[in-house]
């Protein structure tokens, strides 16, 4: 099939965008650079938003336990198939981490005292520069599983190539804390039973344009996490579950590190996590698979 034939068919049965997509795929860069029918300045604009990669990770570590670093790593790289190399990790510590060095992400190392409102201007502007590069950005926390329905979505890439939304908001539940201590190299869902409503972390993180945050990553001028759902941003088959009170045991008072006026970590965990639950549910069976 010569050149022409294929640049009259794909401009008769499908869009540009869906042409140069498969165009690019069939010829070298080379070639494409000095084509005659792709000289037009207007294709190299076109071809650098195809040559996207489809969906960047970003997260942020502080002074966080190395059982919830690990998991979340392995979480999202054996689960939700991310390479290594789509990984940002904006780390606040000259220390060095045995979990990134095992990983092997992406770190960007921004020595600061911890504030939140520093945080976000942080992620806000990784999650900026890499929508330059990527379709799509999701800024996670690391204790923090974003999941796709498990029966429609093998996982956050054919959920986020199968969209057309700009900006996507998960329901957040939170894995309610119980007696017995979590085994972290195995999957949690089978060791906790219930999980609790959390409309605080239905958070606009998921998203292929760049966002301004007004209160932490919860709120933006298209989306508030706070709707509790009712949102046309909000996805019901988009779960963020979230893993912070699912094992009290392991906390410690430099985790505290949040600026919250608490006396103690005892003190935050007791608000934190065994506060009254907007309404507490059976954790279903077709999300326990990790």
């Amino acid at each position: 099939m010569t050149l022409g034939i294929i640049r009259s068919y794909f401009r008769r049965k499908a869009s540009f965008l869906r042409f140069d997509d498969i165009f690019i795929f069939i010829y070298p860069r080379d070639t494409l650079s000095t084509h005659k029918h792709f000289r037009h300045k207007n294709f190299f604009c076109y071809r650098r938003k195809l040559m996207k990669k489809l969906l960047a990770l970003v997260s942020f570590i502080g002074n966080d336990l190395s059982q919830i670093c690990h998991f979340f790593f392995k979480y999202y790289m054996k689960r939700q198939h991310f390479e290594a190399n789509d990984i940002y990790i904006i780390k606040t510590s000259s220390t060095p981490n045995l979990c990134l060095q095992e990983y092997k992400p992406n770190v960007v190392n921004t020595i600061m005292k911890y504030e939140e409102k520093k945080k976000v201007r942080v992620l806000q502007k990784m999650q900026h520069r890499l929508l330059l590069n990527y379709r799509y950005v999701l800024i996670a926390d690391l204790d923090e599983m974003f999941l796709p329905n498990p029966v429609r979505f093998r996982d956050l890439f054919e959920y986020v190539s199968k969209s057309n939304e700009y900006l996507i908001a998960p329901v957040a539940y939170e894995i309610m804390p119980e007696s017995t201590l979590i085994n972290w190299s195995q999957p949690i869902l089978t060791q906790r039973s219930k999980y609790a409503r959390l409309c605080g972390l239905d958070k606009p993180v998921l998203t292929r344009i760049p966002l301004q945050y007004t209160f932490g990553t919860h709120v933006t001028s298209q989306h508030s996490a706070f709707t509790c759902g009712n949102s046309k941003h909000s996805d019901q088959n988009l779960y963020n579950i979230h893993l912070k009170c699912a094992d009290v045991s392991i906390w410690n008072e430099n985790m505290r590190d949040s600026g919250r006026s608490l006396n103690n970590i005892s003190e935050y965990i007791r608000l934190r996590c065994y506060r009254k639950q907007l309404a507490v549910y059976d954790i279903p069976f077709e999300i326990r698979v990790f």
